[in-house]
């Protein structure tokens, strides 16, 4: 079984341990609102789920994400 995020974090022997850098993996690009509590994403084009039963390969969407945060 294999899943994506939204962000990663970048790891690595070179890199500062002490600061945090996010590339996207199911986002493109995404920003931080002024207050620091709202985050809007853009989602990368044309990702799918796996083509099996329930889902059959459809389309992934922002509202997949909301449902996975209301669980």
């Amino acid at each position: 079984m294999a899943y994506n995020r939204l962000l990663g974090i970048v790891s690595g022997p070179k890199l500062d341990k002490h600061k945090i850098v996010l590339e996207g993996e199911l986002a493109r690009s995404w920003e931080v609102g002024p207050d620091g509590l709202k985050y809007t994403f853009r989602l990368q084009p044309n990702v799918k789920f796996h083509n099996v039963d329930p889902i059959n390969g459809r389309a992934f969407t922002a509202r997949d994400i909301v449902l996975a945060y209301q669980r």
